[in-house]
């Protein structure tokens, strides 16, 4: 398989690093093409604008709709943007890495929703969840959370799961574009995790990967 990492961590001493390194290192072994595209690495621009595209339609300026017509002009965005497409259109699987920061994804990994996945390559009005544009692919969330597991429960000070706070990113924005969405990896109470917690949480990521190819678990499935 070719599989995308994509990476939203600023610190290479993290334990979001920590389970990137771990999924490059064992995908790899296992034989599949391993990609990262690390967001803090490159500096990556999370903010939407008008510069994301190399011409304009001329007509009133919506974001979305200028997406849809440099799609329809080969990618007529910036460079950064047709990267990153690329390395989608390649892959068979996306992993996306991150910590929980205020209920969601860090901004740099919001922008690279909001910019990559443009109205004419991942979506349009005909091409939505069943039938969207990325139906085929697999794309699953590993997420990095600081307090335990008790707090996220409907009894729990969140009143909600990690997975139902992540609706909007694994509906709203994975299925919508029509990703099969794997199960996500969820690694709790790391603020407090000593080195056994810590190796325990990655002895069972790399169990999962191991079981990528052969028995995947989804929360959505449209292929």
């Amino acid at each position: 398989m070719n599989v995308l990492l994509v990476y939203a961590h600023n610190d290479a001493s993290s334990f979001t690093a920590a389970l990137h390194n771990v999924a490059e290192e064992v995908l790899t072994q296992a034989g599949h093409s391993v990609v990262t595209s690390d967001l803090y690495g490159v500096g990556f621009n999370p903010v939407a604008e008008k510069y994301d595209f190399t011409q304009l339609t001329g007509k009133h300026y919506n974001y979305m709709n200028e997406q849809q017509n440099a799609a329809a002009q080969d990618w007529a965005y910036s460079v950064d943007i047709v990267e990153e497409l690329q390395k989608i259109q390649t892959a068979d699987v996306i992993l996306f890495h991150f910590p929980l920061w205020w209920g969601g994804p860090p901004a740099i990994l919001k922008g690279w929703f909001d910019r990559v996945l443009t109205m004419g390559t991942a979506w349009d009005g005909e091409h939505l969840f069943s039938t969207g544009k990325y139906r085929g692919k697999k794309a699953g969330l590993v997420v990095s959370v600081g307090e335990p597991e008790s707090y996220y429960r409907p009894d729990g000070i969140q009143k909600a799961t990690v997975q139902q706070i992540l609706y909007p990113v694994q509906h709203g924005t994975l299925a919508f574009c029509g990703f099969d969405v794997l199960e996500p990896f969820i690694a709790h109470d790391l603020t407090a995790a000593n080195e056994f917690g810590v190796n325990e949480h990655l002895r069972l990521f790399k169990d999962k990967l191991q079981k990528l190819e052969t028995y995947p678990k989804y929360v959505y499935k449209y292929s």
